[in-house]
Order: C-alpha cells, then structure tokens, then sequence
C-alpha cells in the first residue's frame, strides 16, 4: 500500500544517518528516531481505523470527490519524506548530493544548523552550478584543500556573493601591492573579508592610514599581521586608541608603536587590557616605554601576570631594573608556558610553582 511506502520512506530517512562524526547529530536522530515511533505507531492506527471506516476497494472512483474529505486530514498530518520537517540537517543529508559533498570536504553541519539563516539558501544551492566555482576560487586564492571545509563552516555566505565581485575585490587586493602570500593569509585569517565591498575595504584603509599616520608599507604590514583590523570596523579601534592615551597615558606616538608591534591589541576585550595594564603598571612597577617593548604584555590575563610575579617576589628573584644583574624582561616573565617559566626565569622545578598557585 501506498501508506507501508511512505512509512518506509520516512522511517528511513531519520534512521539513515550521514557519515558526519557529531555527537549532536546522533543524540538529535535519536530523539527523531523516538519520535518517528511515535508517529508509526499513530499511523498504524489511524490506518487500519481508516481501511476498517472506509475501505479503499468500496470507494469508487466517482465516489472520491464525495469522500476525500478524509484524505487530506491524513495526508497533511504524514508527509512524505519530500517535505519532512526537521529541526536538523541530518535527515536530508542521504537525499542531497549537495550536503553529502558538504560533509564530504569538511563542512561542519551541526554548526550551519545553528545559523538558521545560512541553512535557508545553502539547501538550495545547486553542487555544480554554485558550489564548484567557488571552490575553485577558493583554492586558486590561497585557501588549501584541507581547509576548505573549516572556512565554509565559518563563512557560509560566501556563497551569497558573486564570483564576479570576488574577484574584483581580489584584484583591488593586488593594485594595493598586496603580495599573492598576504591575500591568501588575509582571507585565511579574516573569514569575512571577501563579503564587503570594494569601496568599505578601501575607506577603512584609507581610515587606518590617516589616523595613525602610516605609510603604505606599514599599512600593509599591519593588516597582513592582523586583518580582523578591517572586519571589526573603525568604532571598536577608535575606542581603544581613547583608552591607551586617555586611560592609560600612553602617548600618540606610542599608540602607533602599540599598532605596529602587535596590531591584535586593537581587537581585544578593553577588560583584558585595562586589568593588564594597571597590574604590570602599577603593581610590578613597569614603565610605558617597558611595556612597549613586548606590547603582547597587555594581552595576557592579570591573573597570570599576579601569580609569576608574586612567585619571583617569594624567591628573590623580581629584579626588573635593567641596570642591575639578573634582571626579568616583561617578556621572559609573561612569556612561553609555565614549564618554559620555571626554567628559565625562576630556575626552580614546575613543580614549586604549581603548589604556590594552589597557595594563591
């Protein structure tokens, strides 16, 4: 019967599950599994209550008219697998080329799932006319092969832009003097660059150089180190250039050394920095100028700071007087894993200092 088939056809498409190693695609197919034997079991009942009520062989095909008003309640309520409605991609994945081949590079469904509108026009994407050209572009721009599937879960509308304007905007990358290496580090590292304009890259370059007075090297420079300079916007970066001069009592000058020697700075949590800072400042006693020296100082977390400096202090060792022997750059006390500390700053087993941070 017609019905067996469709229950078939339904049942299989939960129970079959996609090749995907998520948990989460196990644990929800579980849950659909539980609830398709729920339906079944409905089914089976409304069926046979439905066969017994108004058996099929009875009802002439004159007479359909007459009775179909029993055959949309059914149908509305049991769909095929066609239109089965999921909460997860999983189901779907057998029936679709393109999901299985999404799957098959790398692409992390669960994590579409969760971009409701991302799955909206992905699903209907066709593999050969939408799909394969971008791959191709892709990879001819400096994405490799084995992370294709991690970028595509990470910008998914990339496939809402058009390959025409993606390669001009790589083209106003190389009119810039931006190296082949650079471009391809760019939109490795800064998943959404390709999905603005030409003309928003271009004015917040044109922002970047004008307000921190650099020159085009150093413009270079600082987004191939740190693209996501451009993708946040110039708010954000407006924000913290207050915050190192007003706040922190930085200087212009230095909040432009601040940008050159480590461009991330500009990017991180005020709450991180500004808890940074006022520890190494006004606790440990460093200067601007030492701070300047190794800038990522102000990215590592205060707690980190406070535990190896009190430890040198419990051994004798916080000497930071660069005129006097032994002494500890900010860098050699904040930098490398606590093993690397130990070693090298506090000359003692990592042992000692793990029994002082349960102490703290």
């Amino acid at each position: 019967m017609w019905q067996q088939n469709f229950l078939f056809r339904l049942f299989n498409s939960v129970v079959i599950r996609p090749r995907c190693c998520c948990s989460s695609f196990v644990k929800r197919s579980e849950e659909q599994l539980r609830e398709i034997e729920n339906r079944l079991f409905m089914v089976n009942y409304v069926e046979s209550s439905w066969e017994s009520d108004f058996p099929t062989a009875e009802i002439e095909k004159e007479d359909f008219e007459t009775n179909r008003q029993f055959l949309p309640a059914y149908n509305s309520k049991y769909k095929p697998a066609r239109y089965f409605r999921s909460y997860t991609l999983a189901p779907f994945v057998n029936d679709s080329e393109l999901l299985r081949n999404f799957v098959e590079i790398g692409v992390d469904l669960s994590k579409l799932e969760s971009r409701s509108n991302a799955v909206d026009f992905l699903v209907k994407l066709d593999w050969k006319k939408d799909v394969q050209p971008m791959l191709r572009f892709l990879v001819l721009n400096g994405i490799q092969l084995e992370e294709i599937g991690q970028y595509l879960t990470r910008n998914p509308w990339i496939f809402q832009q058009n390959l025409q304007h993606l390669t001009e905007r790589i083209g106003y990358l190389k009119s810039k003097a931006f190296t082949v290496d650079a471009i391809a580090h760019i939109i490795n590292k800064a998943r959404y660059w390709l999905n603005f304009d030409i003309q928003t890259i271009d004015s917040r370059l044109g922002w970047l150089q004008s307000n921190f007075k650099l020159t085009g090297d150093e413009v270079r420079d600082v987004v191939t180190k740190e693209p996501k300079l451009i993708t946040f916007g110039t708010g954000y970066v407006q924000r913290l250039q207050f915050t190192f001069k007003q706040e922190m009592g930085f200087t212009k000058i230095q909040t432009k050394q601040l940008l050159l020697k480590d461009p991330k700075l500009y990017i991180t949590y005020k709450s991180v920095l500004m808890k940074s800072f006022d520890y190494l400042h006004n606790a440990v006693g460093f200067s601007h100028e030492t701070i300047l020296s190794w800038p990522r100082c102000l990215r590592e977390s205060s707690y980190k700071a406070r535990a190896r400096h009190q430890f040198l202090k419990r051994l004798k060792r916080d000497q930071f007087d660069p005129q006097r022997p032994n002494y500890v750059t900010v860098e050699a006390m904040l930098s490398g894993d606590d093993g690397e500390f130990c070693a090298r700053v506090a000359k003692c087993p990592e042992a000692v200092y793990n029994e002082f941070l349960k102490q703290l």
